[in-house]
């Protein structure tokens, strides 16, 4: 009797040791799970197809000619950074490459001008936050695969209010350079050089409308989308602009390539946190607490959590933890999807600024 009921303790203890030992044997497979999609395609393509345009230069031609739109307003440098960010946005949909291609020619020339350097940094960052919102969108790709929204479908619902917010960042800006004096360009612009400058910016401005003109036609999907854009990329930087040459291409998809596995690997990371948010039933938990909640007063509860978080995590896993379970409670108070994930996208890449 005693035999047998050691024999039964030691199963017993062995079975317990195995259940233990289960979720970190899974943990590699969903770290790998979390990356294995056809959707994430998109990502490392986007990035190329914005390195490809950085390093064409044709940033600095959209500064260029942004500057030459509005350089004579006061503050009209400041300005020209917004309306940049929000053409540069049009190619390659992070705020991170954003930054990184305009940031470090706008904020030199804004300083050397008379902008103050933290208001010029600090547009730098603002205007930035438009890239993930006006179509292509990484973070609306990453956002439609934790939620299983429609990739499509954000792309197109960030139009309107992209520019919206671009115009509204843009008044804000002008409004701080008249308190605080900031300059005005006394040239005058011809209106041959405003037609040069456009001219060498079409190729740039062509590149959102093919995107976004070629998922609403149904010619290819948002995934497809971004082989476009390279493809498009290399015969503007390659053929058109020549101001890429074939040697310089292994360089660029080597820096792609380190910018694609830090994304890869937040995702995975946070797949796995994911899972671990919905062993533990926080959904279920978080449905319940908000059960009577109407859904204006559930929308700014998810604003306020969103920018908080901001503050000390990246957008990216952010949206791959808690978009899940946030989404389904949206849908469940009826609040439209493609709303819902405009909204969370746009507020966890705010977080970005002060991050």
């Amino acid at each position: 009797s005693s035999d047998v009921c050691s024999s039964d303790l030691h199963d017993v203890v062995v079975h317990a040791v195995d259940e233990a030992r289960r979720p970190l044997t899974t943990v590699a497979q969903g770290f790998i799970n979390g990356m294995n999609n056809y959707v994430m395609l998109a990502i490392p393509l986007f990035i190329l197809a914005g390195e490809l345009m950085a390093q064409g230069k044709i940033t600095d031609e959209l500064l260029r000619f942004c500057i030459l739109v509005i350089g004579r307003i006061r503050g009209g440098l400041a300005l020209a950074n917004v309306l940049a960010s929000m053409f540069f946005g049009g190619m390659t949909g992070s705020a991170i490459a954003d930054v990184s291609a305009l940031g470090s020619v706008e904020i030199p020339m804004m300083v050397k001008s008379g902008y103050d350097k933290k208001f010029s940094a600090a547009v730098t960052c603002a205007s930035a936050i438009i890239g993930p919102v006006i179509p292509p969108s990484i973070p609306a790709v990453l956002y439609a695969l934790a939620a299983g929204t429609s990739i499509g479908g954000l792309f197109l619902a960030g139009v309107i209010p992209g520019i919206l917010l671009g115009l509204s960042l843009m008044a804000a800006v002008y409004v701080i350079s008249k308190r605080r004096k900031y300059p005005v360009r006394e040239e005058r612009v011809r209106l041959r050089e405003l037609a040069l400058g456009f001219r060498k910016v079409i190729p740039a401005l062509l590149m959102p409308l093919i995107i976004v003109g070629g998922i609403i036609s149904g010619i290819f999907t948002a995934t497809e989308a971004s082989a476009v854009a390279v493809g498009y990329a290399l015969v503007v930087t390659l053929f058109i602009s020549k101001k890429v040459k074939a040697s310089q291409l292994p360089a660029m998809l080597i820096r792609s390539g380190v910018i694609t596995a830090v994304v890869m690997i937040i995702v995975g990371t946070a797949t796995i946190w994911g899972w671990v948010v919905a062993s533990e039933q926080f959904s279920t938990m978080l449905a319940d607490s908000l059960a009577d909640t109407k859904p204006f007063v559930f929308l700014l509860l998810v604003n306020a959590f969103l920018l908080f978080m901001g503050t000390f995590m990246d957008n990216i896993p952010v949206m791959i933890i808690f978009a899940p379970t946030l989404a389904m409670v949206a849908s469940s108070m009826g609040i439209e999807p493609l709303h819902f994930g405009l909204m969370f996208c746009l507020n966890s890449t705010l977080g970005l600024i002060t991050l």
